[in-house]
């Protein structure tokens, strides 16, 4: 599961701290390329193996999901895009786009979280692929591993 990475652990304690602020929104990307179903267009791999990290990972980073759409196109086979809105328990809300429509075999995978804190009012945003916190500061090797929860 992808909560258990570090880069999201880390960002579920800064979230959870409420130093990060009111979580407002999420925005997911997930992709990968169409070879996974060569000779057998049966998504249910796609769904078990790659979607349901995601589906996990956005309640562990924001609150229970309340409220899922989800639409599809599927122009061929093995081809396959889906768009999830999604609604949290906290009142946030959330857009993930997962597919197999990738031209390369690497997963491409972005998450990125808005939220406003009461002090500065302004826009904040964190992104668990490159593991990039803003506003950056930097933290010495005890301060990332209490913010991970290991120290």
């Amino acid at each position: 599961m992808k909560r258990y990475s570090v880069g999201n652990k880390i960002a579920h304690n800064i979230l959870k701290s409420g130093r990060f602020g009111s979580v407002l929104g999420l925005t997911g990307y997930y992709m990968t390329a169409p070879g996974y179903f060569a000779g057998n267009v049966d998504y249910t791999g796609f769904f078990l193996h790659h979607c349901v990290h995601y589906m996990d990972l956005v309640s562990f980073l924001v609150s229970p999901v309340t409220g899922l759409t989800a639409r599809k196109v599927e122009k061929t086979p093995g081809r396959v895009l889906f768009h999830v809105a999604l609604d949290f328990d906290c009142g946030a809300i959330g857009t993930i786009a997962m597919g197999t429509i990738q031209s390369r075999g690497t997963p491409v995978e972005r998450i990125e979280i808005m939220a406003i804190t009461s002090a500065w009012r302004s826009r904040m945003w964190w992104k668990c692929a490159g593991t990039a916190i803003r506003p950056s500061r930097r933290r010495t090797r005890r301060q990332r591993s209490r913010i991970i929860g290991t120290a």
